[in-house]
């Protein structure tokens, strides 16, 4: 009997398909017949591994477009028909006034029917790239590199193993065995040194960058040649990033060099110590970087002092001011004994929120919103019940009471309703006000908490409409340590606040204490004790954001 084992059948995988570059003329083709050949090659049915669901094709170049033939009298009776999908918006061109004007769209809407349809058919057909004249663009391997502030860009075909950077010859450009070896080394390392003919330009930086630049973009151009080379370059680090560039474009990451960084050092309208010694905090934490400038929210426009490289930069010192008044609004909340919900479900928040919550002892949803949690809570309440039965199930050992296929499932749902729902168990009522970092992606709570009156205090980026959080603190809500600065801070004045409520202090001084902060000439302590008691280290990858103004602020 024969072993069925060596006849499975091959199937090629998606990933590592090895795709050449193929040229066609079309002079004097027939279009029918010359779509059919493009269209196998594009599905890769002339390759010995085609597999008819996966694109295992190759690329195909076409030159000569404007010389395809058709048989017969096609040239005066075939039409190409479109619709404007408006009433009458039918249009149709003839052949030969279509080969006059777009000779490249009759070889492309021919292949184009012989490809399958959907995403693979989309796929296949942004493979071909179809050409009037006898020139293409396609004849180099066109890479880029770059290293510290060297920009390189590398042009490579077949050729006889010559290279040329910036019009010279590497051992003209190079002075130094050490940077033409690392201009080189991808070459020598796939034997490649005497088989491409390379032209580079690259600028910027000093002569040591631009040999790392060149390195990479030669060492791309290889791989965009010959997929398969991919695998020895990365092993041998000529495929690595320059670690600097990444720092350089997560703002607010430690050691990143940013180019604003004396943005806060301009002269102050009233020369406040506390408000400087907070203000190199916040910027310490990248909470002054807002979204691209493009992404703004021009509601914010009034908490954005200006916009470098593109990138939105926050008004800190309004950042202060608004975050003093949230401050004090969390006091007098907690104070009276209510509720304060932490909502974070984005990965940078999330286990801050988490954090805070329970030292402030406060409910908070750190996993995701789920639709009605506010506006449907007896129904959410229903839920947690359910937790509760099954915790009191298990405290009491009436587990051994079911059977093993029972107790698998009620532990299941307490693992779900416990990560959904563990947060607010406690959260008998509905919450007195709310805390959310991360507006556009807690709407839903946001319209929740507006349709309930809750009022809103809010982490508020460049990206955000301020006018729909009750306390605003503009802020960069994507850095770790950005939202670790200020939620702490919120933290700590809710703590502040149930702890003078606990010791029962006469109420006269509690209101005293609660608005202590509202006095803009108050004393230095107390200010300066915000934000530097939460001073942090923690690294992080912010990112631009954009920021709001004072005056947009629903109070």
């Amino acid at each position: 009997m024969p072993d069925t084992q060596s006849f499975r059948t091959y199937s090629a995988k998606p990933d590592g398909q090895n795709k050449r570059w193929v040229l066609v003329d079309a002079e004097n083709k027939v279009l029918g017949r010359f779509a059919t050949e493009i269209a196998k090659v594009l599905r890769g049915k002339n390759n010995p591994h085609y597999t008819p669901h996966v694109d295992t094709g190759d690329y195909v170049v076409v030159v000569n477009a404007d010389k395809i033939s058709v048989t017969g009298d096609k040239e005066q009776k075939k039409f190409y028909y479109r619709n404007t999908q408006y009433p009458g918006g039918a249009r149709f061109v003839r052949y030969d006034e279509m080969m006059k004007k777009f000779p490249e769209r009759i070889i492309e809407h021919a292949v184009k029917g012989m490809l399958p349809k959907g995403n693979l058919g989309r796929a296949m057909y942004r493979k071909l790239k179809v050409y009037s004249g006898s020139e293409h663009p396609h004849e180099n391997i066109v890479a880029t590199g770059r290293r510290k502030t060297s920009v390189a860009r590398v042009f490579m075909k077949l050729g006889s193993g010559f290279t040329s950077i910036n019009g010279k010859k590497v051992d003209d450009y190079f002075s130094t065995d050490v940077n033409r070896q690392k201009v080189l080394g991808a070459l020598v390392l796939t034997e490649s040194l005497k088989r491409f003919d390379i032209k580079a330009l690259v600028f910027g930086g000093g002569i040591t960058g631009q040999a790392g630049a060149l390195r990479l973009a030669i060492a791309r151009a290889l791989v965009e040649y010959d997929e398969t080379l991919k695998l020895v370059l990365r092993k041998n680090g000529y495929l690595t990033r320059d670690p600097r560039m990444v720092e350089r474009k997560k703002y607010g990451q430690k050691k990143a060099q940013c180019t604003v960084a004396l943005v806060f050092e301009r002269k102050s309208v009233r020369d406040d110590v506390e408000v400087k010694a907070n203000t190199k905090l916040l910027w310490q934490a990248g909470a002054h970087f807002g979204h691209i400038a493009r992404r703004w929210d021009a509601k914010m426009k009034p908490y954005i002092y200006m916009e470098k490289n593109g990138v939105h930069i926050i008004d800190l010192k309004k950042t202060i001011v608004l975050a003093e008044e949230a401050f004090n609004a969390a006091e007098n909340v907690a104070g009276r004994a209510k509720n304060i919900l932490f909502v974070g479900t984005k990965k940078q928040a999330k286990s801050i929120i988490q954090e805070q919550a329970l030292r402030a002892k406060m409910p908070y949803v750190s996993e995701r919103w789920l639709g009605g949690m506010l506006t449907n809570f007896s129904t959410i309440r229903q839920s947690v019940r359910r937790l509760n039965n099954i915790r009191k199930m298990k405290f009491e050992d009436s587990f051994s009471l079911i059977t093993k296929k029972e107790r698998l499932m009620i532990e299941r749902e307490e693992e779900k309703l416990l990560r959904m729902l563990g947060g607010i168990a406690e959260m008998t009522r509905l919450p007195s006000a709310i805390f959310i970092v991360d507006i556009r992606k807690e709407h839903i709570a946001v319209k929740e908490a507006k349709i309930l009156g809750i009022p809103i205090f809010a982490i508020v980026d460049t990206n955000c409409d301020p006018n729909n959080v009750t306390y605003p603190i503009p802020a960069n809500d994507d850095s770790i340590r950005s939202v670790e600065l200020i939620t702490s801070v919120f933290a700590d004045a809710i703590i502040n606040a149930t702890t003078a409520q606990s010791e029962n202090l006469p109420e006269e001084k509690v209101d005293e204490t609660r608005n202590e902060g509202k006095n803009k000439n108050r004393e230095g302590d107390r200010e300066r004790g915000r934000f530097r008691k939460h001073s942090t280290q923690r690294n992080d990858g912010a990112r631009p954001k954009d920021t709001p103004k004072k005056e947009d602020v629903v109070e």
